[in-house]
């Protein structure tokens, strides 16, 4: 199948599932059986695709990891900067998805982490990055394409007021950084390892606040 084709359909596979076969799951409050059928399914259509991911990660891995690092904190320095420029002319002093984080990790800690260190990554990447990316050709468009939507997907669910959508800039800043090491690694399991590590860094940071 050509890939532009197979990644138009694997999207919209993502929006059926987001607005119909997740349903069922959330009425009975068991969100996470039906993100996880759905991780796997993805890696059942891209298996060949993860095989080679692997093979290639195993003798270039660490490469990878170091070259994406520098990214990854490229990326999180402007989410930071942008993060303090908007709470400060915001009256809104974090992000919506943020806090629904927090509240969701105060009823379901386990689960939440898991799903943000595995799940989201995991899925996240592959839409974001993995499809957007057989589709363009030009690279810099990529980029900027996917950093913007995986931004964008961040705040539209959650948005309260116009303010919320400013903070479409630091979540861009990150997914910009994660596409970046994509291209410069052709590997999808790089941004999938700095996005996961980002989360994991992340939710202990709110699990030690919740804390104290």
């Amino acid at each position: 199948m050509n890939k532009k084709v197979k990644s138009t359909l694997i999207i919209l596979y993502y929006f059926i599932y987001t607005f119909f076969i997740y349903i069922p799951f959330s009425i009975l409050n068991i969100e996470i059986v039906g993100v996880l059928l759905f991780g796997i399914s993805l890696i059942y259509i891209y298996r060949e695709d993860f095989k080679n991911y692997l093979d290639d990660f195993k003798k270039n891995g660490r490469k990878y990891l170091k070259l994406g690092f520098n990214y990854w904190i490229i990326g999180l320095l402007m989410m930071i900067v942008s993060n303090i420029i908007i709470s400060s002319l915001s009256p809104i002093s974090m992000p919506e998805n943020e806090q629904a984080v927090r509240e969701a990790l105060k009823l379901s800690p386990y689960i939440i982490f898991l799903s943000s260190v595995i799940n989201a990554p995991l899925i996240e990447e592959l839409i974001f990055r993995k499809t957007l990316f057989d589709i363009f050709k030009n690279k810099t468009l990529f980029v900027i394409f996917s950093g913007l939507l995986f931004g964008t997907f961040h705040v539209i669910g959650v948005a309260t007021s116009i303010y919320s959508w400013l903070y479409i800039i630091p979540y861009s800043a990150l997914g910009i950084a994660f596409a970046y090491a994509y291209t410069k690694t052709n590997n999808l399991l790089t941004p999938i390892c700095l996005h996961s590590f980002h989360n994991f860094i992340t939710i202990v940071q709110i699990l030690l606040f919740l804390g104290g």
